[in-house]
């Protein structure tokens, strides 16, 4: 049906919207009406809380990126420094293979020499030589291989973490309404980007010392007696199972006890955060209770990763002793033969042990660097996502703005819930400095408009304007510089009230914050602190009441000057007294700005210049508070009526 532009028709004194007969069916109501479900973070039941949250939604699985792809982000001088790490791994994992070389000569050495003191005391010089030799050789190997490796990874992480967040900030809302639940993108930030950085970094740093220790060693061992290598390693499959087995299962143990102990400390942060909830309904004993459960897992795992860890290195140790053994026995028959010197048996057992164990420490980092290959394609999957409405993107930019605001035949679903129809056909018309309040049942629609016009996402039909241009031509970023937003519940960032108030223009000077905050009514109340406006508000302001918080961010938004203000339930959850303190603040910051104005009490937007009913998306009527409380049974009398506690309509 048709709806008045808001002025007197010719045939009547009244503006007037006939009733809409449409659909009946009932949204349903959102947080805020912001279309997203309410997520819960910790249920709290009679004092005791839960730290189990919403489970996270089903996200299509990524296939893993190529290993090589995880370097995309290393320059050339981070080139340099892979290359150097690489180097260092490698002649420090020669280090022991090539000490039992030389241990192998030495031993021949005493032999051959002992009898002739002066020869001895020269070989024993020289082999100190030798050892010294390779000791410096594996404290630059060391260096090199844990300094370079670590410093490449933090640098090319780094770059990671900086276009990741760049990313995630020029997604739309839509986005972040679909990937926060279960911290998802927030994991990818912190869990995601330490499993890239130990891929490709000490964990490259571990295989190719191991790999070089074990490639050496066994080198070493067949140059020097490579029958007997050829008996030890006929064994040396079953010490590298072993390795690979312990190194596995203690690595899945320890995730697992990780993982009851981060459902412990969820449980302990969510108590400790509603703390008046579990003091109101008594539930310490409950919740200490319930913690103390929660680390029966922890050392059940415990147990298992002890006694595992137990057989496993027993025996492991009983096989390896075998082994020496069986290569000492058959060694002792090649010495006796004349094929072979002591030293060289001694060489051939310690040095294809050597190469064994560390092939069995090389195979369980295979794991780390398939996990980082999943990880590195979780979050280059986020960076590489095209934002639906880009902050970045280029758009008209015009010199001045009048504040002229026309909503037509808008309809829109949440992206989230496209079958959930929000707005159906909404049309408004704002002039230049006039205050519009958007009134109606929760879910209607209101607080939607404010994001729409905000473009935190486009209508899915019709359209909206800013001074005659389409909203979506704009420059994103010039159009949210000219509105300044007052919510009903303020965000506050966890740092001091004067960088609070800043956020809304930060090159603002000290003096210009103060004065915002004293056309918010909110300077007397932060002199009175402690440190004044170099409080801190806690996170989320939670060191601040309700009415605070609402005074600093009206205090930011003055600070922005914006020429359109949107206040969306700005008083609604405050007490009488606050509530006229912020009231009167508000009426100051709306004079000479357009204004759009959600409203749960209607007693204070009585005095706008035009008032929207708002209803099942769309609006319904529309007119002066006298204007509308002269419609018998209208929408917004019965609201009056509601508020006043009249059952039948105002007059």
């Amino acid at each position: 049906m048709a709806v008045d532009d808001g002025g007197p028709d010719k045939g009547s004194a009244l503006p007037r919207v006939a009733a809409e007969k449409g659909s009946s069916d009932a949204l349903p109501v959102s947080d805020g009406e912001s279309g997203s479900p309410k997520k819960k973070t910790g249920e709290v039941v009679e004092g005791e809380v839960s730290a189990e949250a919403t489970p996270a939604e089903a996200e299509e699985e990524i296939p893993p990126v190529g290993y090589f792809t995880l370097f995309r982000y290393a320059n050339r001088k981070d080139a340099l420094f892979i290359g150097l790490a690489a180097a260092g791994s490698i002649i420090n994992g020669a280090c022991l293979p090539v000490f039992t070389l030389v241990f192998g000569k030495m031993i021949d050495g005493f032999g051959y020499n002992i009898l002739y003191p002066t020869n001895l005391q020269s070989t024993i010089h020289e082999y100190i030589l030798y050892y010294l030799y390779i000791g410096l050789a594996g404290f630059a190997g060391a260096c090199m291989q844990e300094l370079f490796w670590t410093v490449s990874s933090v640098r090319q992480v780094n770059a990671v973490r900086a276009r990741y967040f760049h990313s995630a900030l020029r997604q739309d809302i839509s986005y972040h309404e679909a990937k926060t639940t279960g911290g998802r993108l927030l994991q990818g930030l912190n869990e995601d980007c330490v499993t890239l950085q130990s891929a490709i970094g000490d964990r490259v740093g571990r295989t190719l010392f191991n790999l070089s220790q074990a490639f050496i060693g066994i080198i070493v061992a067949f140059i020097r007696g490579w029958d007997m290598t050829l008996v030890m390693l006929a064994v040396m499959p079953v010490l590298i199972v072993m390795g690979f087995l312990m190194s596995t299962l203690i690595a899945r143990l320890t995730s697992k006890m990780n993982a009851a102990y981060a459902d412990a400390n969820a449980l302990a942060q969510a108590t400790l955060g509603n703390m008046r909830t579990v003091y109101a309904f008594n539930g310490e004993v409950r919740s200490l209770d319930t913690y103390t459960r929660t680390l029966d897992e922890p050392v059940r795992v415990g147990i298992r990763q002890g006694v595992y860890s137990g057989g496993i290195v027993g025996l492991t140790n009983m096989v390896a002793f075998s082994c020496y053994a069986l290569a000492l026995w058959y060694g002792s028959t090649r010495v006796i033969a004349g094929s072979m010197t002591g030293g060289e048996v001694l060489n051939v057992l310690f040095a294809a042990l050597i190469g064994g164990f560390a092939l069995g420490q090389a195979a369980p980092n295979l794991q780390y660097f398939q996990q980082g290959r999943a990880a590195g394609a979780r979050v280059f999957a986020m960076m590489d996502a095209k934002a639906g409405i880009d902050a970045q993107a280029p758009g008209l930019e015009p010199a001045s703005v009048e504040g002229a605001i026309v909503a037509s035949g808008v309809h829109f679903s949440y992206p989230s819930r496209p079958d959930v129809p929000v707005l159906r056909g909404f049309d408004l018309e704002v002039k230049p400095g006039q205050t519009v309040a958007l009134v109606g049942e929760s879910g209607s629609g209101k607080s939607t408009v404010v994001g729409l016009l905000q473009r935190f996402y486009d209508p899915d039909a019709g359209s909206l304007e800013l001074d005659g241009v389409d909203v979506r031509v704009l420059g994103l970023r010039w159009l949210r510089s000219q509105m300044g937003l007052v919510s009903q519940e303020p965000t506050l960032f966890a740092t001091t009230i004067r960088e609070n108030i800043r956020y809304g223009r930060p090159d603002a000077s000290d003096a210009d914050i103060e004065a915002a905050s004293r056309a918010a009514n909110a300077h007397r109340f932060v002199c009175a602190l402690p440190m004044a406006y170099d409080t801190h508000v806690g996170e989320k302001g939670v060191q601040m009441s309700g009415g605070q918080k609402q005074r600093i961010a009206i205090a930011r938004a003055i600070l922005r000057d914006p020429r359109i203000l949107l206040l969306d339930e700005a008083t609604s959850a405050l007490d009488a007294k606050s509530e006229r303190v912020v009231q009167d603040a508000l009426d100051r910051l709306m004079k000479g700005r357009t204004t759009v104005v959600i409203a749960h009490r209607l007693s204070t937007i009585r005095d706008a210049d035009q008032i929207a009913v708002v209803k099942q998306g769309r609006v319904v009527e529309r007119g002066t508070h006298d204007q509308l409380l002269q419609i018998a049974n209208g929408a917004y009398s019965v609201l009056v009526a509601m508020q006043s506690g009249r059952r039948g309509p105002a007059r």
